[in-house]
């Protein structure tokens, strides 16, 4: 290979252009196994070259190509919240998503199927949303949140059951508070929990987490209620189906001890018992729905640990390592009806954009890695593309604070600066409260770094990954401890 050849710091030529960003990118969220059907996976799509459309796609691990199951010209996106996520869901095959343009619940069998309308024509346009559901397991209701803009004042957030059969049957189950998300039936159908919260609060201040029994479309007594001191952000509520003869378990993230660590909720006492706990936050802010970062089925359990420097996932305690530096909607599928447990989730590192990547880890925590939906082929050298360094540094008026962020150097393997210069640095910062800078492959860096300009994105005060307290810097102190 050549030697660089020497030109100033800012005018590398580069390979990275402004069109390569967009053109046959795709986001990838939300992966879920079918809970009826775990062979299948599914997945939704962010599709930029196609008008920004959302579709939702599956695989049957058994053999097989990915198919898309929405319509295309489905637009796969809830308004509930109006920030997304939680706009589609799985259930023995079967695909349940809301349709941007009118905000309807629908149900389509198979892909070409005519979608069946699951809600009816609301008086105004919009004006009854849905989002963030699952099935019960008879396959009789989808328990979901719906939103209503028909109020004459503030939307009201409320729990629902909606019929399957297409009788746009819509039953209310709770409304008891402000905000409401992540209603998740146990394995059995026999209890129902969800998370809410209320004003002035969001989802990382003060929720809620509910228990209550669960029958044909009605809520039965209260279990148990965690979180009404207001100290706490409970949130990604599921339940551990367990090995074979175990009882089913709650399982919930909680910053009570100043990191969103998981726990196994005990339905008696409403005691926490850590799961997957240390200096490290498993869950995420819930701005959106539908996000879940820990799995748990036949006795595993697989969560995230957000580190400074990128994601690493724990399998029952264990460290497993991987190419991803980015990783979310963790799910437990199987490879066959009667095959091995597979861990799958969305991943991203610092050399690829999102995958659906599926991990089989052995007896000995060695992980083998499948994509079966691949990133873009982007043909840039492995040399423009590089890992950041976490750094931190002084901040505060007094300099007594500490703050957080990544640095990238300069990297194009045919360039170097001048001998002695320093190169120009860009400075970013992730856009609001509670956001962090991305620990994944971000072109966008990469179109300056190829060019000689250093990059650093600085983790404000307020930022997410650093424990609650850190978190809670900018309370009272926006435009301040985040400058």
């Amino acid at each position: 290979m050549p030697d660089p050849a020497v030109v100033p710091f800012g005018e590398w030529p580069s390979p990275v252009t402004a069109a390569c960003l967009v053109q046959g990118a795709a986001g990838i969220s939300e992966v879920i196994a079918d809970p009826v059907q775990p062979w299948v996976l599914w997945w939704a799509e962010n599709r930029p070259d196609e008008g920004g459309r959302t579709a939702v796609m599956r695989r049957d691990l058994r053999g097989g190509e990915s198919q898309e199951v929405t319509p295309p010209d489905a637009n796969v996106r809830t308004r509930v919240h109006e920030y997304g996520g939680g706009s589609w869901w799985p259930h023995d095959g079967s695909l349940y998503y809301v349709e941007f343009a009118d905000q309807r619940l629908r149900r389509i069998d198979q892909p070409g199927a005519r979608p069946l309308l699951l809600t009816a024509e609301p008086p105004e346009p919009r004006a009854r949303r849905y989002a963030d559901g699952r099935v019960t397991p008879d396959g009789q209701w989808s328990v979901c949140v719906q939103e209503r803009h028909d109020t004459g004042g503030e939307p009201a957030n409320e729990l629902v059951a909606v019929a399957t059969d297409g009788s746009q049957q819509v039953v209310p189950l709770w409304s008891g508070s402000d905000f409401v998300m992540t209603p998740r039936v146990s394995p059995d159908g026999s209890m129902l929990a969800w998370i809410s919260w209320d004003h002035p609060n969001m989802p990382w201040d003060a929720t809620r987490l509910h228990v209550h029994e669960l029958g044909d479309a009605e809520l039965g007594p209260e279990v148990q209620v965690l979180g009404r001191g207001g100290d706490r952000s409970l949130c990604e509520p599921g339940w551990d189906p367990g090995a074979a003869g175990a009882e089913p378990r709650l399982m919930v993230c909680s910053d009570h001890d100043d990191w969103w660590g998981l726990y196994e909720v005990n339905l008696d006492s409403g005691s926490l018992l850590p799961v997957v706990a240390g200096d490290f936050d498993v869950a995420t802010p819930p701005w959106v729905f539908g996000m879940q970062r820990w799995a748990a089925a036949g006795g595993t359990v697989a969560a995230v640990a957000g580190m400074p420097a990128g994601d690493q996932i724990l399998v029952d305690g264990r460290a497993v390592r991987l190419i991803d530096s980015s990783m979310s909607s963790l799910t437990i599928a199987r490879n066959a009806p009667d095959g091995a447990e597979v861990l799958a989730y969305a991943g991203a590192g610092y050399r690829h954009e999102p995958e659906v990547a599926v991990v089989r880890i052995d007896g000995a925590g060695r992980a083998g890695r499948n994509a079966v939906r691949t990133a873009r082929e982007l043909g840039l050298g492995a040399g423009l593309l590089i890992e950041p360094e976490a750094i931190t540094f002084p901040t505060g008026g007094d300099g007594s604070a500490v703050a957080h962020a990544l640095y990238y150097p300069p990297a194009n393997p045919a360039c170097a600066g001048p001998a002695g210069d320093r190169p120009p640095l860009l400075v970013t910062a992730p856009g609001g409260p509670t956001a962090a800078a991305r620990r994944q492959l971000q072109l966008g860096g990469v179109f300056w770094t190829s060019r000689g300009i250093a990059v650093v994105d600085v983790d404000y005060r307020g930022s997410t990954g650093y424990g609650r307290s850190y978190r809670r810097a900018l309370d009272g102190a926006w435009g301040v401890a985040d400058v």
